[in-house]
């Protein structure tokens, strides 16, 4: 029942309405503290919007490939979610995917080449990549799991993938990793050596002659192998649960969303370590959806009421460091509606809202 609520939620995610202007407070105190993390003394910001029209507009990405690209999902063609993209200052948007069923989470590797999707064509999510630069169909990269895979998430290095995974023998949603590779013959992750949990540890070994899924008019160059697939082991060696996975920019640690007694944390997971940091412990308010900023401070939705449920939506933002010391919160002034899928780009956060139909919009960070 967690599951199928968690995976509704996850598709519904932000629903209300979203009115007038952002508000940005700062700084902010901390999130261990007692206090919300709002601060007195606001600024009102323009907000631009990016999309429009009736439809569902949701989960945006950046990415500078020759121009400001703007990634998103839509179900804009009425069938269902595809993955779209268009220019910054542009409204004509060209569509990506044509697989049955929805794709959502697009994430863009960071030489512009690869997108990586979630996508339920088998009746339950997968996650597949796209070469951008060819003329192909998407690449499925988790073909053996029957469980859903979400929320995928690049890497700096665009060599490895993270996203969460349902665990049935967990009844929980956990962090996983797909390592990939451009070139022949990679070796495979070993399993962790005794007193080394942290290493990763191979659920599968994907090395194969021929790609998966690969379409026999596609040159085989424009394929990714996978090498492995694996679980993100705490310092104490077990599996690290939770959602929303975002690599930081050195690639040394990831962001996710944690539930915790009804409220959903912040925590940051080092690789070197495995050691997992709580960034805020909540008394009266949750925080979801952490993306990493260019400067390597956290940007998140924060929400003011528990919830047994995946959180799809929130009251505002916030931005954090990895000390857990707020520094901005971004409100609605109305004090009503919601707003989801915050991401930093270029000293903007780009997020959606609702005003009629679902959109995505802008405002500037200062």
């Amino acid at each position: 029942m967690i599951r199928w609520l968690s995976l509704l939620s996850l598709f519904l995610g932000g629903c209300a309405s979203y009115y007038g202007l952002p508000v940005v407070r700062q700084p902010g105190p901390a999130l261990d503290s007692d206090e919300l993390p709002y601060a007195e003394g606001a600024l009102l910001l323009p907000v631009t919007r990016h999309t429009q029209g009736p439809s569902r507009d949701l989960h945006p990405c950046l990415v500078e490939d020759q121009g400001d690209w703007l990634y998103f999902a839509s179900d804009r063609d009425g069938r269902g979610f595809d993955i779209y993209r268009q220019r910054l200052g542009h409204h004509a948007a060209q569509r990506l995917t044509h697989l049955e069923g929805d794709e959502l989470w697009p994430r863009v590797s960071a030489d512009g080449r690869w997108l990586a999707f979630g996508g339920n064509a088998r009746g339950w999510w997968d996650i597949y990549l796209l070469d951008l630069q060819a003329v192909g169909e998407p690449q499925l990269v988790t073909p053996d799991a029957r469980e859903d895979c979400v929320q995928p998430a690049w890497s700096p290095d665009g060599n490895t993938l993270c996203h969460a995974a349902w665990s049935a023998s967990l009844d929980d949603w956990g962090l996983c990793g797909i390592s990939l590779s451009g070139q022949p013959g990679p070796e495979v992750p070993t399993s962790p050596a005794r007193g080394r949990p942290t290493e990763f540890v191979a659920l599968e070994d994907r090395r194969e002659k021929e790609p998966v899924r690969a379409v026999h008019a596609r040159p085989r160059e424009h394929l990714r192998q996978v090498v492995s697939r694996w679980r993100l082991l705490s310092a104490a060696g077990t599996p690290v649960a939770g959602l929303h996975p975002d690599f930081a920019p050195d690639g040394s640690r990831v962001a996710y969303q944690y539930a915790r007694g009804g409220w959903f944390t912040v925590r940051v997971y080092e690789f070197a370590t495995g050691l997992t940091t709580t960034l805020n412990a909540p008394r009266g308010y949750g925080a979801i959806q952490p993306r990493f900023m260019a400067d390597g401070r956290i940007l998140f939705l924060t929400v003011n009421k528990a919830q047994s449920g995946l959180m799809g939506s929130g009251d505002g933002f916030a931005i954090t460091d990895l000390s857990g010391q707020a520094f901005y919160d971004l409100r609605n002034p109305l004090g009503r509606g919601r707003v989801t899928d915050p991401v930093e780009y270029r000293g903007r956060i780009y997020f959606g809202g609702i005003d009629g139909a679902e959109s995505l919009y802008s405002v500037a960070v200062r």
